[in-house]
């Protein structure tokens, strides 16, 4: 299983693929199983409302049409996740990427991303 972060997310299902690294691509082609977090919906909704994502149709069945996809699961937004999320003393700022990367580290799940304070990060495994 691979989580992807909100902007891969994007790009992969808009069929951006020129803006996924080529390890990346092929991890996500070469993949069973493939998540995300809940927060990347919510980060996705403000984007698109903040007109700094353009999707081609409504989000909530963008977001739909993506969850047809039967390797595309919805992890939980749990307990432990949200704890995680607050113990990173040098990580990001930002709430979400926090919460994204405790859903990496607490579901021991590969992350793939292109930003560059996660990529830095030891302690999550990440693809790019």
């Amino acid at each position: 299983m691979l989580l992807l972060d909100t902007h891969v997310w994007v790009f992969y299902y808009t069929k951006q693929f020129q803006h996924l690294s080529k390890p990346a691509l092929d991890a996500i082609n070469n993949e069973k199983s493939l998540a995300i977090s809940p927060i990347s919906g919510w980060e996705l909704a403000q984007l698109v409302k903040k007109k700094r994502v353009k999707l081609e149709i409504d989000i909530i069945r963008w977001i739909s049409l993506t969850r047809k996809d039967q390797r595309l699961l919805l992890l939980d937004l749990s307990l432990d996740i949200l704890v995680q999320s607050v113990q990173f003393d040098d990580l990001h700022k930002d709430p979400a990427d926090r919460i994204i990367a405790a859903t990496s580290i607490v579901n021991s799940i590969p992350l793939i991303t292109a930003d560059k304070k996660l990529l830095q990060y030891s302690k999550l495994d990440t693809i790019w």
